[in-house]
């Protein structure tokens, strides 16, 4: 995957000259940010900036919170869609396209390539890039049996061999960096799998691959005439991606996969239906933890073997929603309807052997969970799905989409979802 940055700190905030015109620019437009405004006015200081599964969440100097909702927020004022944090300065981004920008100072600067989830295979070493200016001091403390360490602006993370009986398999890795004048606390969730190959659809052959010319994907489709027609991802660890075909005709429409770089997370409709629904803080990149690339599939599509030999262990993946899917489902539109209390999108993941004979335990993730008061509703971040359930002789994996939200033609919400890093055993 490529690098990512997340400040895990971030102080004293300047207020001068246009600065205080942002600021009453936001107090005229922006009510709903009560707390950052008072924060701003007071000469408050930023401590961290946490992503969560709603959006923000900002820590000021004084002790107070201000948890921001990433998204349309359903009144008349505009709302937060995106923090970026780069080059000493946080950008607060709006949904009518306005962005303020504050700046970033005081000496205490503490930031880490990534604090989100991470899976390792048995005893490998990754490496984290380091910024920081005005730390004294830095602790680690990490999960048994793995190992890091800090060199200069490298933080190494060495996950546990498979011998080592007494290492956990997964915990909290906490960093903590203390200044003269303030300190703060990140974690990292590590955990280790035991699989040997990865498809995070980052190599550069995977670049004659890609959905286009437009978050539509017109090359996706047979009317199609330009040089890069896409009919399939073809990995090199023998696994296919494919669309179907249907009557003689390869078409998105009849069910496959697609690789993609889009992440509009604003327009809805089908014209947009290869954008993810994730914009990373820092790279502005839709992918898992700060990548570019990842698949969409829809209903139906499968990820096989091209020869009728090889099968494999599926140790897990990442997913998420597509724009298309989550906006149909947030919104409503012509087709579905607004998800309320008792709705629900899932994704069922089942798996066959060589022989084509079902293997395993089916999967099954809820891409939007409303069934409950506290169902945790859409799924708007990249999130582990374990796979090894499906059993350990896996020739073909097969993706069926369903809703509570049916009509005379069938499932009315749009049958897609997204993935990436695709871990699996040969």
């Amino acid at each position: 995957m490529k690098k990512i940055f997340f400040p895990l700190v971030i102080v004293a905030l300047l207020l001068s000259g246009c600065y205080k015109d942002d600021i009453s620019d936001l107090k005229t437009k922006y009510d709903n940010l009560s707390t950052l405004l008072t924060a701003l006015q007071n000469r408050l200081s930023v401590t961290s900036v946490v992503p969560t599964s709603e959006g923000y969440r900002i820590t000021f100097s004084d002790g107070t919170i201000a948890d921001l909702k990433q998204g349309k927020d359903g009144s008349d004022a505009p709302s937060i869609i995106d923090i970026t944090i780069l080059d000493g300065n946080v950008a607060f981004i709006f949904s009518d396209g306005q962005t303020v920008t504050i700046p970033m100072s005081g000496g205490f600067v503490y930031t880490i390539s990534s604090t989100a989830a991470q899976c390792f295979h048995y005893g490998e070493s990754r490496d984290f890039f380091i910024t920081h200016s005005g730390v004294q001091n830095i602790s680690i403390s990490k999960p048994d049996g793995w190992k890091a360490s800090i060199t200069g602006n490298t933080l190494t993370i060495t996950a546990p061999t498979s011998a080592n009986l007494y290492a956990e398999p997964n915990g909290t890795l906490s960093i903590v960096a203390i200044g003269h004048q303030a300190s703060t606390i990140a974690s990292m969730e590590v955990s280790v799998r035991d699989y040997n190959y990865l498809i995070d659809f980052e190599n550069a052959r995977v670049l004659n691959y890609l959905a286009g010319p437009t978050t539509y994907g017109e090359n996706l489709y047979a009317s199609y005439t330009g040089a890069d027609r896409y009919i399939g991802y073809d990995d090199p660890s023998g696994l296919q991606m494919m669309i179907k075909e249907s009557s003689g005709s390869i078409d998105f429409w009849n069910s496959g996969i697609a690789i993609s770089q889009w992440n509009d997370t604003n327009t809805e409709g089908y014209l947009n239906q290869c954008s993810v629904y994730y914009r990373d803080a820092i790279t502005a990149f839709g992918g898992y933890n700060g990548s570019k690339t990842f698949a969409v599939a829809n209903n139906g599509s499968t990820v096989s073997f091209h020869d009728n030999a090889t099968d494999c262990t599926f140790d897990h993946f990442w997913i998420t929603n597509s724009t298309y899917a989550a906006l149909s489902m947030m919104n409503g539109d012509m087709f579905s309807k607004k998800f309320e209390l008792g709705d629900w999108f899932k994704l069922t993941i089942m798996a066959c052997d060589k022989y084509e004979h079902i293997t395993g335990t089916p999967v099954e993730f809820y891409l939007a969970d409303f069934r409950t008061a506290t169902s945790p509703g859409i799924v708007t971040e990249w999130t582990m799905v374990d796979l090894t359930p499906l059993g350990n002789h896996v020739h073909t994996i097969t993706f069926n989409l369903e809703s509570s939200d049916m009509g005379d033609w069938g499932m009315n919400t749009p049958a897609y979802f997204c993935f990436d890093n695709l871990a699996i055993k040969k």
